[in-house]
This record gives C-alpha cells, structure tokens and sequence, in this order.
C-alpha cells in the first residue's frame, strides 16, 4: 500500500525573481529580509535574503505571499547629513545678518528722515 500524506514531505517553498526555487522552513519575515534554513538541512546556517530578491513564498499548508519589498527610501550618510546640518546653520546665519543688516539701514534711513 502506498499512501503519500500531505505533512510527510511538507516544507516552505521560497521563489527568488532570478527563477530559483528553494525548498526551505522560514524562520522570519522582516520588512527587508527574509531568514530560512534549508529544508534539507534544517540543522544548517540560517540564510538571510533581501526582500528585494524574492517574489513569492508558498507556505507548507498551501497559502501564498507574494513579496514586495518596501519602497526604497534614501539612505543618508552621517556624513551627508552633517554637511546638510552645517549648510543649513550656515544659512540660518546668513539670513539672521541679511535681517540684521536691513533692521540697521531702516534704522539709519528713519534717523535721517527725522533729522
């Protein structure tokens, strides 16, 4: 008697965008990544894969989750982000004296008219 029962053989199956199949157990399911194990060797090293480079996941009890992966949002480098902190303090400043400056003359121009 042969019987071939649904839970015998089950596992995850992860369909990455370049056309690779994986039989796998998902362990976790971030916004960016996706961590598995190997079905055939559950015991192995968890594998970490982008989001990005997924496109589908069946589950083992037959549901279905396409993958989209968030939208990109700039990354900003410390370094960018401190030049744009400067550069903005530095026109903070620039506009205090230009309002300064233009106080100062409506000053003299009113003392002049006055005189």
């Amino acid at each position: 008697m042969l019987f071939i029962g649904g839970n015998l053989f089950s596992q995850d199956q992860l369909f990455k965008k370049d056309n690779t199949k994986l039989d796998v157990k998902i362990l976790e399911i971030n916004p960016t990544e996706i961590k598995y194990k190997l079905f055939n060797d559950e015991d192995g090293p968890t594998i970490t894969v982008l989001k990005s480079e997924v496109a589908l996941i069946i589950y083992k009890n037959g549901m279905h989750e396409v993958i989209t992966a968030p939208s990109e949002t700039p990354v900003i480098k410390d370094q960018e982000l401190k030049k744009n902190v400067k550069l903005e303090k530095w026109e903070l400043q620039r506009k205090r004296e230009a309002d300064r400056i233009a106080e100062q003359k409506a000053e003299d121009s009113l003392a002049n008219v006055l005189v």
